[in-house]
């Protein structure tokens, strides 16, 4: 093999040793790739850049579409591309795409594709497991990024550094022909490495349980990112420095969303997100690693409470905007600085009795008015807290706080001081309604006085305990004591009614079953498949489109015949379905065609004197807008007819108020969660654009987040049982 050892300044200003090629070989697109030998055992190869007569020739020797190819032949012996060797491409402004094959490996040394400033696209195999340094750098022309393996297998390849990435320039990642917005990542993923969808216009992603690593800058620069799914319940220790955390420079990340598995926050994992206000901790969560919310500077609230923490790390709150912290029972260590540099702190209170904590917890927090303390024996101060500030402690506690520690921080310096029991009372209500503390305990009298008051429209049921007075009075031990008022509506309930619709399978299809409330209008379509007609319902009934009255649970099967009409030879037929997304409107023209037919189809509007509003035609899902009107069938036909909810004027009609709520649904498009908002506790129903019912779900009043990742994509109808408007809801 024929080795030359030669120094070189190539692009960039970087000067590299390198070595002349051991051969060369023609591609299928066209070009001539040069080659060294790298191991002879197993006849791999890696392409090189080329010299002739020890000068070499880096510049412009590749353009137009480059194919690289799995195998070469040389010497009589086929040799596998193996690897995409150092500053193969550099400066190659001619080429404008490369397709690289899945024997490839990696792409090795220093700007393999360097300043190919022409190249639009470039497409990755499913083996690569690694990327040198600036491979792309200067592919400012870059737009696609396309890979043949799974996203899995892109979340484990070794970007040397942030250009080595090609999506740093081309922002756009294609999977098997899918362009990445939503990523949702699958069980099993246990590392997601440093840089891995830097600048990828991701909206939104899902990280699983079993994610046990993410590297710094993994998600950096995502501009279009705005939610996080974060499901790993127990990520470990990042590859990271202070200044670089996961998802560093995301602006429009506003949603950050903890799973309910979730034990432990690592380091660094929220810091510096700036459009996050509030944060759900999970019930089981028990520990927040340094800096995990570091920089959050518009972070208001944070339920600590209702958590298992034990744990809060050094600097997890840096500089946040915390407006209350209220430290549960549980957490027995409070880092240095957890809390340090926020002036929109307010209230504190470590209910933990035993507890230890490091320095400047609290520290630069000018405005902290009240710090309440529940342990009787706590460690030595370690902030300076402002003057100002109301010490609550326990009772009788009083002697040991003003026990001065020589060279440390004194409690004693507080002036301030009231000493009440070290136990929680607190009142929480379900929807319907308000509780309140009207008395809390004191030193000298451990009783609790409690309210709860029903809203209009609903009554009180019974507290959390049983008891079931609204008025309350009771003597207080050392537990805590949390209790919730349940309230219930003065409504009934929504009757429900459900429809079964069977038939063989084999021979056609049926629409229309699902769950509808009492009394409602629902249409059943019966379709035969090509080479089969409708018979009749097992009522008898022969209508294939048919409206029923709901009075009752109710079952009906279609029956399909073969079709014995002849059908000449020469004969293309077609099928056309027409239906529509409210049962108050029966579509007709449903039918087999023969292609090409003119085939009429259009709906009648049932008579729906419902107080408060009518259903108004939107047109058709195909953009029609005539009824009746003629299609021309040259392809199976699924049409519907789309229709929403007019409301009228409800003045003087308090008593429909119920069934009118109001609601959304965001975001739209959206592919694996939505958000249901509304101002009452309904019944959700999904259905497909051919009005089958996909799913059924129970929202509460606010805001619910519904799991949508299981549905295909399409275009669907969303109603709630309390409101007469259907949306649209398109799935990607």
């Amino acid at each position: 093999m024929l080795i030359k050892a030669l120094s070189l300044t190539i692009c960039l200003g970087v000067t590299v040793t390198s070595r002349a090629y051991d051969f060369s070989a023609p591609t299928a697109s066209g070009h001539t790739l040069y080659f060294n030998i790298i191991d002879n055992t197993q006849h791999y190869v890696e392409t090189t850049f080329p010299f002739v007569s020890g000068t070499e020739i880096t510049g412009n020797y590749i353009t137009g579409n480059l194919v690289v190819p799995d195998t070469v032949h040389y010497a009589g012996e086929t040799w596998i591309v193996r690897a995409v060797g150092h500053a193969t491409f550099l400066n190659c402004p001619g080429m404008t795409s490369c397709v690289l094959p899945e024997t490839v490996v990696s792409i090795s040394g220093m700007n393999a594709f360097g300043q190919c400033s022409s190249m639009t696209s470039v497409t990755l195999p499913a083996s690569l497991t690694s990327i040198g340094q600036y491979a792309f750098a200067g592919c400012n022309t870059l737009q696609e990024v396309h890979f043949t393996g799974t996203a899995e297998q892109w979340c484990k390849i070794n970007f040397v550094n942030w250009n080595a990435n090609p999506l740093e320039q081309a922002h756009t990642l294609i999977i098997n022909g899918d362009t990445v917005r939503d990523l949702m990542l699958q069980e099993g993923l246990d590392t997601i490495r440093l840089h891995a969808f830097i600048g990828c216009n991701l909206r939104s992603i899902s990280i699983p349980r079993s994610v046990r690593m993410i590297d710094a800058d993994a998600f950096k620069w995502c501009d279009s990112l705005t939610t996080v799914y974060y499901n790993a319940d127990s990520c470990g220790s990042h590859n990271f420095n202070w200044s670089e955390p996961i998802f560093v420079n995301c602006p429009r990340l506003t949603n950050f969303f903890f799973g309910d598995h979730v034990v432990h926050i690592p380091h660094n994992l929220c810091a510096g997100l700036q459009g996050i206000d509030t944060v759900w901790l999970p019930a089981g969560l028990r520990s927040i690693a340094d800096g995990a919310f570091s920089y959050c500077s518009n972070l208001r609230h944070v339920d600590f409470f209702h958590t298992q923490l034990d744990t809060i790390a050094g600097g997890a709150f840096y500089r946040t905007a915390l407006e209350k912290v209220v430290i549960p029972s549980s957490c027995t260590y409070i880092g240095a600085g957890a809390f340090e540099d926020n002036d929109s702190l307010r209230y504190a209170c470590i209910m933990a009795r035993n507890f230890t904590w490091g320095s400047g917890v609290f520290s630069d927090c000018p405005n902290i008015d009240t710090l309440r303390m529940y342990a009787s024996a706590p460690p030595v101060l370690t902030s300076v807290l402002p003057d100002s500030v109301h010490l609550i402690i326990p009772c009788g506690a009083g002697a040991y706080y003003a026990h001065e520690f020589p060279g440390m921080y004194n409690w004693n310096v507080i002036t301030d001081v009231e000493e009440i029991p070290a136990v929680t009372v607190m009142v929480e209500a379900t929807e319907g309604g308000v509780a309140s503390i009207l008395n809390e305990p004191t030193c000298l009298n451990m009783s609790a006085e409690i309210m709860a008051v029903a809203d209009s429209g609903w009554h009180f049921t019974s507290w959390s305990d049983g008891d079931t007075s609204t008025h309350r009075i009771f003597t207080v031990d050392t537990t805590d004591i949390i209790l919730t008022a349940i309230f219930t509506s003065d409504v009934p309930d929504t009757l429900w009614r459900t429809v079964t619709l069977l038939c063989d399978s084999t021979m056609g299809a049926v629409s229309g079953a699902g769950t509808y409330p009492d009394s409602s209008l629902v249409v059943i379509i019966a379709t035969p498949d090509s080479g089969y007609v409708f018979d009749s319902w097992n009522d008898g009934d022969t209508n294939a489109v048919r409206t029923i009255l709901l009075v009752s649970d109710i079952t009906f099967t279609a029956y399909f015949a073969p079709d014995t009409t002849p059908i000449p030879q020469d004969t293309l037929w077609r099928t056309v379905s027409v239906t529509t997304n409210v049962s108050a409107a029966e579509a007709y023209g449903c039918g087999v065609y023969a292609d090409s037919s003119t085939v009429e189809i259009g709906y009648h509007l049932a008579d729906t004197t419902t107080v408060g509003g009518h259903w108004q035609f939107l047109g058709w899902n195909d953009g029609g807008t005539g009824n009746p009107r003629d299609i021309l069938v040259t392809s199976d036909t699924a049409i519907v007819a789309l229709f929403e909810w007019v409301a009228d004027s409800t003045e003087g009609i308090n008593e429909l108020s119920i069934f009118n709520s109001q609601f959304s649904i965001y975001p739209n498009p959206a592919s694996m969660m939505v958000t249901v908002e509304t101002d009452q506790p309904s019944t959700l129903t999904l259905t497909d654009a051919t009005g089958r019912e996909c799913g059924q779900w129970k929202v509460e009043s606010g805001k619910t987040t519904l799991d949508i990742s299981t549905l295909p994509a399409g275009v669907y109808f969303v109603r709630l049982s309390t409101s007469p408007t259907i949306r649209k809801l398109i799935i990607r």
